[in-house]
């Protein structure tokens, strides 16, 4: 090609023209007269879209002095349809009146009409097009024409739509051109996103008219991302999973789809993934104590208990959140508990219960329960079938409690049939500690007005030492008993001591803790180790004199002083020294036959308490 190197001008309003091929002045070879025309171009010779001005700057323009038939716009629009349905692209609604053409010298994609892209913004820069033959021509907007083609300038002086090589080589896309075509690719994922014939020298795109439809929606292999598609590919997840995977650009989309776009309607998902509609958080709406109750019961129990309870029911109230708990031995006591309780609120605390909520038991639902109810003034509230979740406050509150339980008798050492004791004391814990529910205010102080006395807290399950009564010791006997604490007295001001000698709970103020050793830490028998034995003294002018064995007093009913010492325990034996021992051997002691028992009053002690702290 010709040129001549001047400055300030181009090659085509250039003076100095000279033709290589027959050598003479003023015009180029593509212009020489003498020049035999080539095939191709005497088969197809057009010129599309050419203004007056001549600013096609993506259309080459081939002229011949043989006349040629004429080639009109609309013979060229049925060629673009004719290599469009050969392609299989037939039956979309592309714009024919003003097609896309690939150039290589379009710095940018520029179009004429702002009504073929989307997110049009106004243009307010400097920048101008420079058509072929130097004129400047002002972009007025800007817009993407699809996901895939962003960018592009808008330009009403302009004639043809340009779809620019190099921003798509910026964009990392591959573009092969061949006799068949033109493909565009994803370098990153090798996926075809569009394709157009190759019509003449021309590779025109199919592009649609109207902003809805976009470059990948009409291409051989589609490219925009289908969301149905990927849902069911990534095994049906959440909306949230999928949009941050499409958003990730993990999957080769190149859009950016909004929360909203991935928020589909999936029938797999709701036959599959059908859950319970979630409950709203609990906002109480009771001004005082007592104006609503929860309760619920809990059991059977998978150990009895050793005062034979396998059963118990708690009390809530909503207002502070204090808790009673009652122990049963069967479910048809749950309606005269509920009777002791009321009379409790009644006198204690001079109010009344307005609202019972529970669930639907047969405990709760029983005649006389809902007569005394109703007689009472007092509204049954009573959750759906199968939907615990309404009396969630009960509910939730036995779930603390028996994971307190669990860790204080797995802490402990404290065997399984002792839960009676364990749940008493979690729950005279639990309401005594803040609660997040209550803004970190304990529910005795929500309850009662006060702060809490934590300075009488001891640890569960360890060992102490409880004063023995008078009655129970004498001047050589031990005065204190090992025992294992289990909790404290709602009743008494003292602490609930387990006596494994005596299998009964003592109650007691006079009580010395070790609360560093656990009393069933140990798997050996604690009678054994619970007493040590006084020194026997002797005087040395006997010591040549074996002892005569120890008699064992049998324990009797009897209301002396001397009787009742003696029986609790086998009395001291004296030390015997290795020179005292005689060589015969002793005769063995005489054992009674008599079956040990407790006596009555130990026995129902603990039993007879109703634990509600």
């Amino acid at each position: 090609m010709f040129c001549c190197k001047g400055f300030g001008h181009y090659a085509s309003n250039c003076s100095k023209k000279f033709c290589n091929y027959c050598k003479k002045d003023g015009h180029i070879i593509k212009e020489c007269p003498t020049r035999p025309p080539k095939k191709s171009e005497t088969a197809y010779t057009v010129s599309v879209g050419s203004s007056s001005t001549g600013n096609s700057a993506n259309i080459a323009q081939s002229a011949s002095t043989t006349p040629t038939p004429p080639v009109t716009p609309e013979m060229i629009q049925q060629m673009i349809i004719s290599a469009f349905s050969a392609l299989g692209l037939s039956g979309k609604p592309f714009s024919t009146s003003s097609p896309w053409y690939f150039d290589s010298a379009a710095t940018n994609h520029m179009t004429n009409k702002a009504n073929f892209l989307t997110n049009v913004k106004k243009y307010t820069g400097n920048l101008k097009i420079y058509t072929a033959d130097g004129n400047p021509l002002p972009i007025t907007a800007t817009g993407d024409i699809s996901p895939s083609l962003t960018n592009a300038f808008v330009s009403p002086s302009l004639t043809n739509n340009l779809i620019s090589i190099g921003q798509l080589v910026d964009d990392n896309y591959k573009v092969e051109f061949s006799k068949s075509g033109c493909i565009v690719q994803d370098q990153q994922s090798g996926k075809m996103i569009a394709r157009g014939p190759k019509v003449g020298r021309l590779f025109p795109l199919p592009f649609p008219m109207s902003p809805c439809f976009s470059l990948p929606s009409i291409t051989c292999n589609s490219a925009r991302v289908d969301y149905r598609a990927w849902h069911k590919r990534l095994g049906h997840p959440n909306s949230n999973v999928l949009h941050v995977l499409l958003n990730s650009g993990l999957l080769g989309n190149k859009e950016s789809p909004s929360l909203h776009a991935v928020q589909f309607d999936c029938n797999s998902c709701k036959l599959g993934k059908s859950k319970t509609l979630p409950f709203l958080t609990h906002t109480p709406n009771v001004v005082q104590s007592f104006d609503l109750i929860h309760s619920d019961v809990w059991g059977m129990a998978p150990v009895t208990s050793h005062a034979n309870y396998k059963y118990f029911v708690t009390f809530i109230d909503d207002y502070s959140r204090f808790t009673w708990i009652y122990f049963l031995h069967s479910k048809d006591e749950v309606f005269s508990v509920f009777k002791l309780f009321y009379a409790h609120i009644q006198n204690q605390f001079s109010a009344q219960i307005k609202i019972l909520r529970s669930d639907n038991g047969g405990e709760y639902m029983s005649n006389s329960f809902q007569e005394f109810l109703q007689t009472n003034g007092i509204i049954s509230q009573r959750s759906c079938p199968s939907t615990p979740q309404q009396n969630g406050v009960a509910e939730r509150k036995n779930r603390h409690l028996l994971d307190v339980v669990r860790t204080l008798l797995l802490e402990s050492f404290v065997p399984s049939r002792f839960w009676c004791e364990a749940l008493s004391t979690a729950v005279h814990l639990i309401n005594r500690l803040p609660s997040s529910s209550l803004n970190h205010v304990s529910p005795f102080t929500r309850l009662f007005g006060r702060t809490p006395n934590y300075s009488n807290l001891r640890t569960f399950g360890c060992v102490c030492f409880v004063h023995l009564p008078a009655h129970e010791r004498t001047k050589l006997t031990p005065q204190s008993v090992q025992c294992a604490f289990l909790g404290y007295s709602v009743y008494q001001k003292g602490f609930l001591c387990y006596d494994p000698h005596l299998n009964c709970i003592r109650i007691s103020r006079n009580v010395t803790f070790f609360e560093n050793q656990y009393f069933f830490a140990n798997h050996h028998d604690p009678v054994s180790s619970s007493f040590s034995v006084l020194p026997l003294f002797t005087n040395s002018s006997v010591d040549s004199v074996p002892s005569k064995p120890l008699l064992v007093y049998q324990r009797r009913k009897s209301n002396t002083l001397d009787q009742t010492s003696t029986s609790h325990r086998p009395p001291p034996t004296h030390s015997l020294t290795a020179d005292s021992v005689p060589t015969a051997t002793l005769a063995p002691l005489r054992r009674g036959t008599r079956v040990h028992k407790s006596p009555d009053s130990f026995d129902s002690l603990f039993s007879a308490f109703i634990f509600c702290t």
